[in-house]
């Protein structure tokens, strides 16, 4: 019973505002169809890479992020110089 209830606070809780703040670096960055890798996001944050790694899936799965998916649409990170995987914002359109 411990472990349920904890796994639910957790779900529930923005670990010390990293949730916010990498969604708000998303935002900041990702104008039109521009997308970025974790990386690159941290390049401009006080958050380190670790933190927009596992950030972003969360973010991912809460509808508000997404990723370029297939291995074969990633691309060379200008700052690790590998190839990764690319985030931008969900964009939904108000009716």
């Amino acid at each position: 019973m411990i472990a349920l209830t904890s796994k639910i606070a957790r779900q529930n809780t923005d670990v010390g505002g990293q949730r916010t703040e990498v969604l708000l670096a998303v935002r900041d960055m990702s104008h039109g169809n521009l997308s970025f890798t974790a990386a690159e996001f941290a390049q401009y944050s006080r958050l380190d890479t670790y933190a927009f790694n596992r950030r972003l899936p969360e973010l991912e799965l809460m509808g508000l992020v997404k990723n370029s998916g297939k291995r074969k649409d990633s691309r060379i990170c200008s700052i690790k110089g590998t190839k990764c995987m690319t985030w931008s914002l969900v964009v939904k359109a108000v009716a």
